[in-house]
């Protein structure tokens, strides 16, 4: 459980995405394989990419659910993700 010093951060770009470094991260690598002009390449990269993210975000909101509980799940329903298709972690893992 959170003690006093924890807070759960839900101002600023967090008001707009969950996991804004993820968001940044995914839409630059996206980006950059657009700039390559290899409509394969960035299909692939896009894949992986997206892959690794919906596993990675599923199982750190697993966690701050069972470190926040309700506050993180309320969070959860009022801002996306901010990644196509990745809903987030729903339930308690």
């Amino acid at each position: 459980k959170p003690n006093k010093e924890h807070r759960l951060i839900t101002h600023g770009i967090y008001n707009y995405y969950r996991h804004p470094s993820y968001v940044g991260w995914f839409w630059w690598a996206c980006g950059t394989q657009i700039l390559l002009a290899n409509p394969i390449s960035f299909l692939l990269y896009l894949i992986a990419t997206w892959l690794f993210f919906s596993e990675r975000i599923a199982y750190e909101e697993g966690t701050l659910i069972r470190f926040y509980g309700e506050l993180y799940r309320d969070y959860q329903k009022r801002v996306p993700v901010g990644i196509p298709f990745i809903k987030g972690c729903r339930s308690i893992v």
